[in-house]
C-alpha cells in the first residue's frame, strides 16, 4: 500500500513539475513576442517628455535613441543647444520612428493582409502586354506599400506603364 501511495505521489508531483515547465516555457516565449512588438510613439508623449525632461534626454529614451539620451543627460540637453534644435525637429523624429518600427494603434494581435487585386481592360489581344502591364502594376504598389517609392512617384509611374 505504502509503495502505490508513494509512487502515485511521485507520478503527480512528475506531472506538476510538467506543468509548470510547460507554462514557464510559454511565459518566455510570450515574453519574447512582447520585446519584438513595438507601438507607434506619441508627438504629443516626445513634446511633454521635451518640455518637462528634455535636459535629461527624457524623449531621447521614449524614442530609443539610447546614446543620444546618454549624451543629453550628461550635458543637460548639449548645453540647451540640442533642446532648441529638438523643439523643431521632434515631430519629424517621431514620424521617422514610426515609420521603421510601429504599428498601427490597436493591430498588435492582428495579421493585416492588405492583398489587392488589379485589373486591367486594354483594347486588343495581345495577353503578353497586358500580363507585363498588370504585373509592373502590382510591383509599383507593392513598392509603394513597403515604403520603397512615395505618391508622387507611384502616381508617376503609373502614367507611365499605362501609356
Amino acid at each position: 500500500m505504502k509503495i502505490k501511495k508513494l509512487s502515485q505521489e511521485n507520478n503527480s508531483t512528475s506531472a506538476v513539475a510538467e506543468r509548470k515547465k510547460k507554462t514557464a516555457s510559454n511565459l518566455k516565449i510570450d515574453k519574447s513576442r512582447k520585446k519584438k512588438i513595438k507601438i507607434m510613439k506619441s508627438k504629443l508623449s516626445a513634446y511633454l517628455l521635451w518640455f518637462f525632461l528634455g535636459s535629461m534626454g527624457a524623449h531621447k529614451f521614449y524614442l530609443n535613441k539610447t546614446g543620444m539620451g546618454i549624451l543629453y543627460f550628461l550635458t543637460f540637453g548639449i548645453f540647451g543647444i540640442g533642446l532648441l534644435i529638438d523643439l523643431f525637429t521632434l515631430g519629424g523624429q517621431v514620424d521617422t520612428y514610426n515609420a521603421l518600427y510601429g504599428r498601427q494603434f490597436g493591430s498588435l494581435n492582428q495579421n493585416i493582409s492588405n492583398d489587392n487585386n488589379i485589373v486591367i481592360n486594354t483594347p486588343g489581344n495581345d495577353s503578353k502586354e497586358s500580363n507585363s502591364i498588370s504585373e509592373r502594376l502590382i510591383e509599383l504598389h507593392d513598392l509603394k506599400e513597403k515604403g520603397i517609392l512615395s505618391e508622387e512617384e507611384y502616381a508617376n509611374q503609373k502614367t507611365k506603364v499605362l501609356e
